[in-house]
């Protein structure tokens, strides 16, 4: 940590530590009570309550701070009028008992992050882990099993050391920004950065988790935009479609997801309904839930408790519980359902405040933020499917993320406090 050769050692410092714990404990390493990256995140929690109350003018001062507030207002007030007529109340309460905690986690993570040195130093240590799940799944993938003794699936998909679930995937698309960022301004840094995209984009892939793709669309299109304008940079985009025809002929799961488009006889809504495995059943349910209850939804966290009551299709696998729906596997729909239009509407506020900040901050700022939002957008693009937000394997994930993000563009460097307010 070179960073801290340039000032004292503190309770503080330890926040870049914990974020990248956040990193490190996502998965569960095959063990049935594992780690996770809730501890880190109670660690933070209790660290901004510590700051809070220790200088509360120095925190509320900050822009970055007042930015995040804003932002936890903004989510918090939709949750809260959401739990009285929930259908889960236990549930939805304890939601949003937790964002009161994650409030102050990210309090702790923008003082933490403040300084080009630590949010460097936590990028090349996501790096590092995100290198290592990629190894994890490569031997996972050759032997059959990884050193943890975590299989494929019986399908042959990859899930690196997270055992029972396909995380890695989504995780591994999020956070890649921020791990090639850590290599892009070094010596041949641009060249290690797309051989570690195609890498991970490859063992991403053979998770066979169709949103991956779009995912690292996004993460293409941000480092294509960033390479400096010259014909060589074209080379670089036939690496995507590549990387998807190998993982298409390396994994089985892929090839018969591609076989039921190729050998539908119709392209309709039913059958594009069956290729998204239901997806737009479940759109169509969360919909209705919006309509139904648009000042408060069904809860925030309750959509699977009250999916039976809003579903009416009659064939519905999620409805008569031969499948269980977890979440409406979109962000957007999912608060509108959940939360209803005030959840909805404060989402997407959210979403074009993050935007506005990031464009109309300097050049300099920008730069420095450009890793972290580009990795904010790969998963908040609304034109596409995700995992739930609020659950204790995203959101810290998505908090350090917008942590460094707003402290990135809040972090002036010399030149600029001497030009005066951007």
């Amino acid at each position: 940590m070179n960073w801290l050769a340039d000032k004292q050692v503190n309770v503080v410092s330890l926040g870049a530590l914990f974020a990248l714990l956040i990193v490190f404990f996502s998965p569960n390493f095959g063990l049935k009570y594992g780690i996770s990256p809730t501890l880190p995140s109670i660690l933070l929690a209790f660290m901004g309550i510590w700051l809070v109350l220790r200088e509360r003018a120095a925190v509320l001062a900050s822009t970055a701070q007042r930015r995040w507030l804003l932002i936890f207002a903004l989510l918090f007030v939709p949750m809260v009028i959401s739990i009285p007529t929930s259908y889960d109340v236990r549930l939805s309460s304890g939601i949003a008992g937790a964002s009161v905690l994650y409030a102050f986690a990210g309090v702790a993570l923008i003082r933490a992050l403040k300084g080009e040195g630590a949010r460097h130093w936590l990028a090349t240590g996501i790096l590092i882990v995100l290198a290592f799940w990629c190894i994890d799944s490569v031997i996972q993938y050759s032997l059959g099993q990884d050193p943890f003794g975590i299989t494929l699936t019986p399908d042959q998909r990859v899930v690196g050391p997270f055992d029972g679930n396909f995380r890695q995937a989504t995780l591994l698309a999020v956070l890649l920004p921020t791990a090639m960022g850590a290599l892009w301004y070094r010596r041949h840094g641009r060249l290690y950065a797309m051989i570690f995209f195609a890498l991970a984009g490859m063992v991403a892939m053979l998770a066979g988790v169709r949103m991956v793709m779009l995912m690292l669309i996004i993460v293409m299109a941000g480092f294509f935009l960033h390479l400096p304008a010259s014909r060589w940079k074209w080379l670089i985009l036939p690496v995507l479609p590549i990387i998807a025809v190998l993982a298409v002929n390396l994994s089985p799961a892929l090839q018969q997801r591609m076989s039921t488009v190729t050998s539908a006889e119709h392209l309709n809504i039913e059958t594009l309904d069956k290729v998204l495995s239901y997806r737009a059943t479940i759109w169509e349910t969360g919909a209705r839930m919006i309509r139904l209850k648009p000042l408060n939804g069904v809860g925030v966290g309750a959509f699977d408790k009250a999916y039976r009551d809003f579903s009416t299709r009659p064939k519905d696998v999620f409805r008569d519980g031969t499948v269980r729906v977890y979440h409406a596997h979109q962000i957007y729909v999912s608060a509108g359902a959940e939360m209803g239009l005030p959840g909805l509407l404060s989402l997407l506020a959210v979403f074009g405040l993050g935007i506005y900040w990031y464009l109309s901050a300097s050049p300099l700022s920008r730069k420095r933020a450009w890793p972290w939002a580009l990795a904010l957008m790969v998963y908040f693009f609304p034109l596409n499917t995700q995992p739930p937000m609020f659950r204790h394997w995203t959101f810290p994930i998505l908090l350090l993320l917008l942590a460094a993000m707003l402290s990135a563009l809040d972090d002036l460097s010399a030149d600029e406090r001497a030009s005066g307010p951007v």
